[in-house]
C-alpha cells in the first residue's frame, strides 16, 4: 500500500510539475533561482503534503495546504530557507487552484497564503529575522507618497530649480525598494543599505533621464534637510544616508548618465519620450510598447516598483511537439527543462531587441526576426544535444550555422550569425557563460557562410538525383 501511495504521489508531482512549468506565475520568479531548485521545492512541497494527508491533488483542501506549509517550515533548517521556498511553493499552490480538476478556490487560497506569510513574517521580526510582509509593503506606499506631497510643497524643495514628479519619484524609490530589496523600514535605514541602493536601482531601475543625475545630490540632501526638520527621519538615520552619499554619490552620477547601465524597461521608457510619446495617451502608449512587450516593466518603473524580467509572447506549440533525442551521454531530456529553456530564450530575445546598440537592428529588422532567431536556437540546442546555455558546446553550434545554412539564404544566415555574436557577449556579460566560451562560440559565428551545406541539402532532397530517389518518384506516379 505504501509503495502503490508513493508512486501515485510522484506520478502526480511530475505532471503537476510539467504543467507548473508553463504557468506565468512560475516564470516570473524562476529567473531567481539555480537552475533545478524550483523542482525540488516543489517536489519537497508534495512529500509534505503526502504525509498531511496521503490524498491525491484533486482531494486537496484549504487547510490540508496550510498543514502542509506548516510541516515544510517545521522541517526547514532556518528562516532563510522557508523564505526562499514560499515563492516557489505559494505560486504552484495557485497554478493548482486555477485548474477545473478540484475544489480550491483561487481567491481565498491567496489571500490565505499571504495572511500565513504574514504571520510568520511577525514572529519571526520577533525572533530577531527581518522578512517582507504585504501589509507593510502598502502602508509604506502610502507613507511615501505622504511624504512626497510634502517635500514638494516645502521651503527646502522649493529653493531648487526641479520639477515635482522627480521628488516624488525618488522618495517612492528610497522608501519602496530599501523595504523591497532589504525588508528596512525607514527607521531602519543604513549606510550600507542605501548605497546599495543608490548603486543599484536609482542607477538601473529609477525613470530618471541622464541629466537629471546631475540634480540629484542637491535633490537628496534636500529631502533629507526636509524629513530631520519634519522628524521624518530620525538624526542617526539621516546621518546613515548622509554617509552613503559622501561616499558614492559621485559614482551614482557618473553610472545614471551612461545609458549601457539602464535596465531595458526603462531605456525603453526614456525612447518614449525622447521619441515624443505622450505616456499619459493610454492609447499611444500601448501601441508604441507593443513593439517591445514592456508595458507591465514600464508601467513598474514609473511606479517606483522593481521591474520583473518580462517574456516576450510565443506560442510553447513548437516546444511540445518538436523531435527530440532522449538523452545524450551526460543528459537526459526534461519536458520542464525544454519550456523553461524556451522561456529563457524569449526573455534574452525581448532584451537584446531592446539593447540601447540594437538601434540599427530596430531600423533595418522587426521583433519577430530576432526572437524566431533567439528562441529557435536556444529550442534546438536542447532538443538536439540536451543542452542549456551554460552548457553550449562549439562543435554543436557549428552543427546549428552548418544545418540552417542549407535551409535559409546568405543574407539571413549572416544576421543570425551576427545576432548569436550578441547573444553570447550578453551572456558572458551576465556571467552565464564564462568570457572563454563566449569567445569560442563567437569564434563559430566567424566562420564563412558553409555553402558546400546547401549543395549537400540539395543532392539529399532532391529525389530525381538519386537512384532510389527515382523509385520513389515512380511510385508516387503510380
Amino acid at each position: 500500500m505504501v509503495k502503490v501511495k508513493k508512486q501515485r504521489y510522484q506520478r502526480e508531482f511530475k505532471q503537476a510539475w510539467t504543467q507548473f512549468a508553463s504557468f506565468p506565475g512560475y516564470q516570473m520568479i524562476e529567473g531567481t533561482y539555480p537552475d533545478g531548485l524550483p523542482e525540488t521545492i516543489s517536489e519537497t512541497f508534495f512529500s509534505a503534503m503526502d504525509q498531511v494527508n496521503g490524498l491525491p491533488v484533486a482531494q486537496w483542501t484549504q487547510a490540508d495546504i496550510l498543514a502542509g506549509l506548516k510541516l515544510l517550515h517545521e522541517q526547514d533548517e532556518s528562516v532563510d530557507q522557508f523564505d526562499e521556498q514560499f515563492p516557489v511553493v505559494s505560486s504552484l499552490l495557485l497554478f493548482i487552484a486555477s485548474r477545473s480538476d478540484n475544489d480550491l478556490n483561487m481567491v481565498p487560497l491567496r489571500d490565505a497564503l499571504t495572511a500565513y506569510q504574514d504571520e510568520l513574517a511577525e514572529a519571526a521580526a520577533a525572533d530577531g529575522h527581518l522578512r517582507w510582509q504585504s501589509s507593510v509593503a502598502a502602508e509604506l506606499k502610502q507613507q511615501s507618497v505622504d511624504w512626497a506631497k510634502q517635500f514638494v510643497s516645502s521651503d527646502e524643495f522649493k529653493a531648487l530649480s526641479i520639477v515635482p514628479s522627480k521628488a516624488r519619484l525618488l522618495i517612492l524609490v528610497l522608501v519602496g525598494q530599501a523595504y523591497e530589496e532589504l525588508q528596512l523600514t525607514p527607521d531602519q535605514w543604513t549606510a550600507a543599505a542605501l548605497e546599495q541602493l543608490l548603486t543599484g536601482y536609482v542607477v538601473n531601475e529609477m525613470a530618471f533621464e541622464p541629466a537629471d543625475y546631475d540634480q540629484l545630490p542637491d535633490l537628496l540632501a534636500a529631502f533629507l534637510a526636509f524629513a530631520q526638520r519634519e522628524d521624518l527621519l530620525s538624526d542617526a538615520v539621516v546621518a546613515e544616508v548622509q554617509t552613503a552619499t559622501e561616499k558614492v554619490m559621485d559614482q551614482v552620477v557618473i553610472a545614471g548618465k551612461d545609458d549601457a547601465n539602464y535596465s531595458p524597461a526603462k531605456t525603453v521608457l526614456l525612447k518614449m519620450k525622447a521619441d515624443g510619446v505622450d505616456i499619459n495617451d493610454q492609447k499611444l502608449a500601448k501601441k508604441y510598447l507593443s513593439e517591445y512587450d514592456d508595458a507591465v516593466q514600464v508601467q513598474r518603473v514609473l511606479d517606483g516598483e522593481v521591474a520583473y524580467p518580462g517574456t516576450v509572447y510565443v506560442p510553447k506549440s513548437e516546444v511540445e511537439t518538436r523531435h527530440h533525442v532522449q538523452q545524450t551521454a551526460n543528459y537526459k531530456w526534461y519536458q520542464a527543462v525544454a519550456t523553461r529553456t524556451h522561456d529563457e530564450g524569449l526573455k534574452t530575445a525581448r532584451e537584446l531587441w531592446v539593447k540601447p546598440e540594437q538601434k540599427s537592428v530596430r531600423q533595418a529588422h522587426n521583433q519577430a526576426e530576432v526572437v524566431d532567431i533567439i528562441v529557435n536556437f536556444y529550442d534546438v540546442m536542447y532538443a538536439d544535444y540536451v543542452e542549456t546555455p551554460k552548457r553550449w558546446e562549439a562543435d554543436h553550434v557549428a552543427a546549428y550555422l552548418t544545418q540552417l545554412a542549407g535551409q535559409t539564404k546568405v543574407a539571413t544566415y549572416t544576421f543570425t550569425t551576427q545576432m548569436l555574436r550578441t547573444l553570447f557577449g550578453k551572456l558572458a556579460d551576465e556571467k552565464v557563460l564564462t568570457k572563454k566560451t563566449a569567445a569560442t562560440l563567437e569564434q563559430v559565428c566567424d566562420r564563412p557562410y558553409p555553402r558546400t551545406a546547401v549543395a549537400e541539402k540539395h543532392e539529399v532532397h532532391d529525389l530525381s538525383k538519386s537512384r532510389h530517389g527515382n523509385k520513389l518518384l515512380r511510385r508516387r506516379k503510380r
